[in-house]
């Protein structure tokens, strides 16, 4: 009997432990382990190429340069319309005022003419003098030398009441603040420019990387999601494989969830025919069989044996009842509201 329960006890567990199930996951687990080293590999390769340990705060950090970049852009070119704008009203302003502005002024005679004209006043006088000594004042020679002298005393007349005008003139102070101010304006208007330029140079390398960065995520998603999809399928083959081995030395052991509630031992009575089995069914079928006769034989009769299922059958009361034939009654039956009988 104990070899009949050490067979049983092993046929159950080939039935449901099938052979080689701890080679299978051990197996599968060293190729999924094999995997996941290559995944994990190649996520590193990609992020050392890339420059990057993580992706996601690369981007944040850039987003948030990228922003302080173009804050600082809108600054700058704001400031260059305000000084474009102020370089425009300078020079408005320079256009209506002059480069120099008079500092003084006086009205002086013509020293020079005078003297001129009064020495050959005198001399023209002098010749006239010599001149009378010989000739007389008719004479064509006097004449011209009175007509040179009434001449060049009319020219000392106008030299007396012409005056020349002396003035000096300097910078003008406005202007030159003015144009210090434009130059100032110029050189700061140059400096914003050229950061201007800069600040925009600086957004355009910052979208670049991000863009390199986009497309990046896309592949770096896909190497992450290899490396967890690894992961899992090793953790589960390898909890499985672990799982197997513990099985193999249960099963070795002969460790199962199945038990042997008794020990079988040698049956010495017979087991069939049981006879008091046998005639309790014999009657249980005999009673079933007649009831179910009887049931089906009321059922389909077409006659009626008492005076109290002729009214049931009627809906009329029955007011007499007459012995026919051997021993059976005939009965009468009267409606109550025509006061006619039927038999």
């Amino acid at each position: 009997m104990k070899s009949l329960a050490d067979l049983y006890l092993d046929k159950h567990l080939k039935l449901h432990r099938p052979p080689g199930t701890h080679e299978f996951f051990q197996n599968q687990s060293s190729r999924l382990g094999e995997e996941l080293q290559e995944a994990e590999t190649s996520l590193s390769t990609f992020q050392e190429q890339n420059h990057f340990i993580s992706l996601e705060q690369e981007k944040q950090l850039n987003l948030q340069k990228m922003a302080d970049v173009r804050q600082r852009y809108l600054e700058s070119v704001g400031a260059v319309k305000d000084t474009t704008e102020r370089i425009d009203k300078l020079q408005r302003q320079l256009s209506t005022v002059p480069m120099r502005v008079p500092t003084q002024s006086r009205s002086l005679p013509n020293q020079y003419s005078l003297e001129r004209l009064s020495t050959m006043l005198v001399e023209l006088r002098n010749r006239r003098t010599q001149l009378l000594t010989k000739f007389r004042p008719d004479d064509r020679l006097v004449r011209e030398v009175d007509q040179q002298m009434k001449d060049t005393t009319a020219a000392l007349q106008e030299a007396k009441s012409a005056t020349s005008v002396e003035s000096s003139s300097d910078i003008n102070p406005l202007r030159q603040v003015l144009d210090t101010e434009m130059a100032r304006a110029r050189l700061d208007l140059a400096g914003q420019k050229a950061r201007r330029d800069d600040l925009a140079q600086q957004i355009e390398q910052y979208q670049a990387v991000l863009s390199r960065l986009e497309q990046a995520t896309n592949k770096h998603g896909d190497l992450a999601r290899r490396v967890k999809e690894s992961e899992d399928n090793y953790q589960l083959y390898a909890r499985k494989e672990e799982e197997a081995r513990i099985t193999d030395e249960l099963d070795q052991k002969k460790i199962t969830n199945v038990a042997l509630a008794e020990t079988p031992i040698v049956q010495r009575a017979p087991v069939k025919p049981n006879r008091l089995l046998t005639l309790g069914l014999g009657i249980f079928l005999a009673f079933f069989v007649g009831v179910s006769a009887v049931f089906v034989a009321e059922l389909f009769r077409d006659t009626v044996h008492t005076p109290r299922e002729l009214e049931l059958l009627a809906g009329i009361p029955v007011i007499a009842t007459l012995l026919e034939g051997q021993g059976h009654p005939a009965t009468l039956s009267l409606p109550l509201n025509s006061g006619e009988a039927k038999p």
